[in-house]
């Protein structure tokens, strides 16, 4: 028995189809793992709905119980449990399974174990997609074949395993046809049947190609499902059907923790989409809002919201079209594919390979060890300038080895099939195939890094009532036997305002934060700054020194672009004109501005025509993005002690929606710090 036999006979289907040609390229090997794992391995189980799959569920380990399996970010995933690493997983398999592994078998088994595919080191972070649905919904994967087809001779290595991940996987469609004519689901294996050469021809077999597809996708993003599904006749179709094609397509995103779906305002859909997401923090739903946007497409926004449901965030899409060819060289033509994936990280549809959290550039990090000493303010922050462009350009040579990494041993041949222009390029999505290559560098402790930076140049001015070296001293210190100081501190200006002194500072510190991310981008790829600290902002402070702003030493950073919690207390108007004072421009990739608003802004016709005048203030400003919850912080208190009794209370996280009792205790905690923003405040 070789490795090939023993990963197969232990059901570990991907591992085996990876190494049945193990001299081969890591090209050709992946292509390998697809067509074992397509032809064998279990498919995940029918419950009598109108869409398969539908709940939670991964195709690529549908038991979970394989070692080894396909997985989106880097394509190749290990499954580690109970602290056991590869290697003793697959003895236990083996013995379950009775398969004798000793002598020269069990040291080639180790051998197998230690693949570079499946052990290099990344360093770069998440990467999200959003395959071309357009594409394949429209033409079909016949389409696709006769691509490929005629282009074998020019590169058979490539094109050769494209051809055998798009022959397996119309064999698991197959697979997947015959299950459900076993459970009498007819009308639904008569779609997987036309599926498996031919495009969709009306509204249901859409829902049905995009549904299947999201999961072979391994579940990430949607893209601009609602334009895919406008080129659709509804054949019938009524509006609850609708309705209910999209829960069961929801069910999905939350019970897989999935990702985003953006939506136009103009198109009949969101208001289907948004009655089916009632109860589910997924998938975090986004609307391009513009000036044309109707009353009622306002309303079903207002409506969820009120509802209890934080979706959908929203995005202003001409802010966003007017920097796209700058920032990110994108040409108008595919402006249309605007959307965002994972949480509200930007992408073109179908079109782009985005490390959508590449790296991170920790700003209060870099100030809190850059040594107050003599000199000048002028001095002191022109040596954190160096440190943040030195550390910029360490992080982006991270990803840069991190990217090529991939291009060598993680090849993504289902993300290579379904994104333009791989085919054409003849390269692998890992490899710079896409269209649009980026990577987006999060920022971490601006905010606070503002504040701080108010504080240290009031004392280094004179313009305080300590000295740098007090203040110094008091950081040492950790605030401790500091009181007096640590109150002046907190009484000084805040970022989110108003204040002209923080706002302004804000401006430039923001502006040469940007730049030293932008200077590090490459002719292959765009280094783009984001603001988003998803639910890493407890922890990603634990290891951070106090900081200037009052900060104790590892307490938790701001939540994302607006202010820190609990700081802005002049109301929403004074906050959104604090947060629109930078230009959010440079940070495309987004800056999540997350608000709490007070019920009383939406209750009535008239306070929601001013909470809409608000947030198109927001959007005219400059702003890029805003997301909105709706609670209380005695409801989240209540949630907080008794999480038992409230769990379908919903909160905006970083950039998108969570259930409160999932996040960790120090999150929950920061989130209750919230202002909750009212008409009546500003």
């Amino acid at each position: 028995m070789n490795v090939h036999d023993f990963f197969s006979a232990i059901g570990e289907y991907y591992a085996a189809g990876f190494f049945f040609a193990p001299n081969e390229s890591y090209l050709l090997r992946s292509a390998y793992a697809f067509m074992y794992h397509f032809t064998q391995a279990p498919l995940l189980p029918y419950n009598g709905t109108k869409l398969y799959p539908v709940g939670a569920g991964n195709i690529y380990n549908p038991e979970n119980k394989q070692v080894y399996y396909f997985f989106y970010p880097h394509t190749h995933a290990t499954r580690r449990i109970g602290g056991k690493d590869a290697f003793q997983q697959l003895m236990d398999k083996a013995v379950e399974a009775n398969i004798p592994c000793t002598g020269q078998l069990r040291n080639a088994v180790q051998r197998a174990t230690q693949d570079n595919a499946f052990n290099v080191t990344f360093l770069r972070g998440w990467t999200h997609a959003v395959i071309n649905y357009e594409r394949i919904l429209t033409e079909g994967l016949g389409e696709y074949e006769r691509r490929i087809q005629e282009n074998l001779s020019l590169d058979p290595d490539f094109f050769v395993s494209l051809m055998s991940v798009l022959f397996s996987l119309k064999k698991y469609i197959g697979r997947c046809e015959t299950m459900l004519r076993e459970h009498n689901a007819t009308k639904l294996a008569d779609v997987f049947h036309k599926m498996a050469s031919e495009p969709a021809s009306d509204l249901y077999e859409a829902f049905v190609y995009y549904n299947f597809f999201w999961f072979i996708d391994d579940r990430d993003s949607g893209g601009r499902m609602d334009a895919i599904l406008e080129k659709f006749p509804r054949n019938g179709l009524t509006d609850d059907d609708i309705v209910a094609l999209f829960r069961e397509t929801w069910l999905s995103y939350n019970a897989n923790g999935a990702w985003h779906a953006t939506f136009s305002p103009h198109l009949p859909w969101l208001k289907p989409a948004m009655k089916a997401q009632v109860g589910l923090a997924r998938p975090g739903s986004s609307v391009l809002i513009d000036d044309e946007t109707s009353d009622e497409a306002w309303n079903v926004i207002f409506d969820s919201w009120l509802g209890g449901n934080t979706n959908p965030s929203l995005y202003f899409k001409p802010n966003y079209a007017k920097d796209l060819s700058t920032v990110w060289n994108v040409e108008k033509k595919d402006y249309g594919g605007l959307s965002f994936g994972g949480c509200t990280e930007l992408m073109i549809m179908g079109m782009s390979n985005v490390g959508s959290t590449d790296g991170d550039l920790h700003a209060l990090e870099v100030l809190t060890t850059t040594p107050l000493g003599k000199g000048s303010f002028d001095d002191f922050y022109s040596v954190f300038l160096r440190s943040i462009r030195q550390k910029a350009q360490q992080v982006v040579q991270r990803c840069e080895v991190g990217h090529e990494m991939a291009a060598l041993y993680q090849p993504n041949l289902i993300r290579t099939l379904f994104m333009e222009d791989c085919i054409d390029n003849q390269r692998e999505f890992n490899a710079g195939g896409a269209r649009y290559n980026s990577g987006l560098i999060g920022i971490l402790g601006l905010t606070n890094t503002v504040n701080a930076l108010v504080v240290i140049r009031r004392a280094y001015r004179g313009e305080a009532p300590f000295t740098v070296a007090e203040l110094s001293q008091a950081l040492q210190d950790d605030f401790n036997g500091h009181d007096t100081l640590l109150a002046q501190i907190l009484a000084m200006p805040k970022f989110g305002n108003d204040n002209a002194e923080a706002d302004s500072l804000a401006k430039q510190v923001i502006h040469d934060v940007a730049d030293a991310v932008h200077s590090q981008s490459r002719p292959h790829r765009t280094y783009i700054p984001f603001i988003n600290l998803f639910t890493t902002y407890a922890y990603k402070g634990a290891y951070v020194a106090a900081s200037a702003d009052g900060r104790h030493a590892g307490a938790p950073l701001g939540d994302s672009f607006g202010a820190v919690q609990g700081t802005d207390t002049c109301g929403p108007t004074a906050l959104i004109n604090s947060v629109t004072t930078p230009d959010q421009s440079e940070y495309l990739g987004t800056p999540v501005f997350n608000m709490r608003i007070s019920r009383d802004m939406l209750t009535s016709p008239e306070n929601r025509q001013r909470t809409k005048a608000l947030i198109m203030a927001y959007f005219h400003r400059g702003g890029l993005q805003i997301q909105v919850s709706i609670l209380d912080a005695e409801t989240l208190r209540k949630a907080y002690e008794n999480p038992q009794d409230y769990p379908e209370v919903m909160v905006r996280i970083g950039g998108y929606s969570e259930y409160f009792n999932r996040l960790s205790k120090d999150v929950q905690l920061e989130v209750i710090k919230r202002t909750e923003h009212s008409l009546q405040g500003g």
